[in-house]
């Protein structure tokens, strides 16, 4: 998770698929966003 804003930078992500568990959603989410 700590990984996710430099993988995103680097790769140029631009869209993302969350598979984890509901409960987790929300900051994966979050976390893709700010990054």
């Amino acid at each position: 998770m700590e990984h996710i804003p430099d993988v995103v930078r680097l790769q140029g992500v631009r869209m993302a698929i969350l598979t984890v568990p509901a409960a987790a959603a929300q900051e994966v989410a979050n976390r893709l966003i700010a990054a």
